[in-house]
């Protein structure tokens, strides 16, 4: 019974996991849904991928809240920058 409950819960999971990328090209919250390509803001589960922006060019995303992801990616243009601000809050993925 337990092991049935087990790969109920894993299947489940792994349904809901979503990779969600920042959209926005400027600097914003991370709690804003529109600063996002789902138009929501990413969950425990989600797989979350921030480009970095063109070359000379950077922007923050500032995190007010604790956040919760599966995984963060900073992926892109190795001459743009992304900072993460982090305002008293834990960030765990």
């Amino acid at each position: 019974m337990h092991l049935y409950a087990f790969l109920l819960l894993c299947l489940i999971s792994c349904c809901l996991c979503e990779t969600i990328t920042w959209s926005s090209s400027k600097s914003g919250n991370w709690n804003v849904a529109s600063n996002w390509d789902k138009n929501r803001v990413p969950s425990t589960f989600d797989d979350v991928v921030i480009e970095t922006p063109q070359s000379g060019s950077e922007f923050t995303v500032t995190i007010k809240d604790n956040v919760h992801v599966s995984t963060i990616t900073v992926q892109g243009n190795m001459f743009g920058k992304v900072t993460i601000n982090q305002e008293q809050s834990n960030v765990e993925g």
